[in-house]
């Protein structure tokens, strides 16, 4: 539990939910990962943990480091609503800024990625975004490599110092988070999702997804319902 004010950060892929009490006010933005990944790459690699990692953050109420966020929160919702030409451009350049500057704020609580890790940083950026175009094939972890110019021990290495799990393991959870969400938001039959995630087997995507997450595609898929439904009462 988190007390105002505070900010709150969930990149892509992981499950979450919010019970606010009834006087909470504030601010959500929602925006695309990948692209505003690639403007802050561009610009400061070393940020890319902001994006990346859940946190939050609570603030005194009068830390001075509110009143560098809150005109940056201000003027994305003023452009978000002005419908001018390049207002999206625009957005993404203002949250990118806003993030960098929450980047900042971490930095002094020592937990942004350390200074000199910027080629880790960009490698791990280049495999995620390989994951995301081709997590489909089941392409042996030595495509990856090959095409990142690393060795399989390298991009193994890498990915258990920055981001704390095996490369084979970053794979599978691109697949198991896609079928989660196919499982809960679609009413495609179960064989049909698992040949779309690149599974000629049925069976096999079953085990798959048991052996990642505890339970069968079909107990996923009603437990992920009810859990809907109740949310919308």
């Amino acid at each position: 539990m988190v007390q105002a004010p505070c900010l709150l950060s969930i990149p892509e892929q992981i499950e979450h939910s919010f019970h606010f009490s009834p006087h909470v006010d504030g601010p959500v933005i929602t925006a695309v990962q990948h692209i505003l990944e690639l403007i802050i790459g561009a610009a400061d690699p070393d940020m890319l943990s902001v994006l990346r990692d859940p946190f939050s953050i609570e603030f005194a109420p009068e830390d001075p480091a509110l009143k560098t966020l809150e005109p940056l929160f201000d003027a994305i919702s003023k452009e978000f609503l002005s419908h001018q030409i390049a207002q999206p451009g625009v957005c993404m350049s203002l949250l990118a800024a806003l993030v960098m500057r929450i980047g900042r704020i971490r930095h002094r609580q020592g937990l942004t990625l350390e200074a000199g890790s910027t080629r880790k940083a960009q490698l791990i950026q280049k495999f995620r975004a390989l994951v995301d175009e081709r997590y489909r094939e089941h392409a042996a972890l030595g495509v990856y490599a090959e095409k990142l110019g690393v060795t399989v021990g390298h991009l193994t290495r890498l990915c258990r110092e920055v981001l704390g799990m095996s490369a084979l393991a970053v794979i599978s959870e691109r697949v198991v988070y896609e079928a989660r969400r196919d499982l809960v938001y679609t009413s495609d039959p179960i064989k049909a999702l698992a040949w779309k995630l690149g599974f000629e087997d049925e069976v096999y995507f079953s085990r798959f997804f048991k052996k990642h997450t505890g339970l069968s595609p079909g107990q996923f898929r009603q437990q992920g319902r009810d859990q809907v439904a109740r949310k919308r009462r």
